[in-house]
């Protein structure tokens, strides 16, 4: 009688949810349209992932923590003494400082060695609360590149995304 063999069935569901990203940065006016900034930026990625063995189901709740440091060149569009409307691109170099995943109340920590580096684009406002302090917002379109982790993210995942990026300005001239 030849033997038996049972097959498995799996299937892993991964949903991620909006990243939540803010930051402050330093910006050096070059003339009155050009300026070069960089900061400190933290991003927070969530996602729930579903993985199903033989029909049943676990759901596991992962959160990434990045710090990262942005260098873009500004162009200014519009600009009077309290607001700035502007363009910007640059690049995002990031690394992952903590990680967690929880399955049924069990939390286990996870790790991405790989720096994560992106490029982007971004329409920005400001509003100047001094001339050498502002508050901004950046609705910006990204480009993650694959860093090789496999552990499922969505800069992997949808490497082409769209957050806002909200923060803290320090105009340096």
């Amino acid at each position: 009688k030849p033997p038996v063999h049972k097959t498995v069935q799996t299937c892993e569901r991964v949903h991620h949810h909006q990243p939540i990203r803010f930051g402050f940065s330093l910006r050096y006016r070059i003339n009155e349209q050009w300026s070069i900034e960089s900061g400190l930026t933290y991003s927070r990625l969530t996602a729930d992932i579903t993985n199903t063995i033989d029909g049943q189901a676990t759901t596991t709740e992962q959160k990434l923590n990045y710090i990262g440091i942005p260098l873009s060149a500004s162009y200014l569009l519009w600009g009077n003494r309290y607001f700035n409307f502007y363009l910007s691109a640059g690049g995002l170099v990031e690394k992952m400082v903590k990680g967690s995943r929880m399955t049924q109340g069990v939390t286990n920590n996870v790790s991405i060695h790989p720096l994560q580096v992106s490029v982007n684009g971004a329409v920005g406002a400001e509003f100047k609360l001094t001339d050498g302090f502002s508050l901004y917002a950046e609705p910006t379109l990204n480009y993650s590149f694959d860093n090789g982790s496999s552990i499922p993210t969505l800069y992997q995942e949808k490497p082409m995304n769209f957050n806002i990026t909200v923060g803290i300005r320090f105009n340096l001239k």
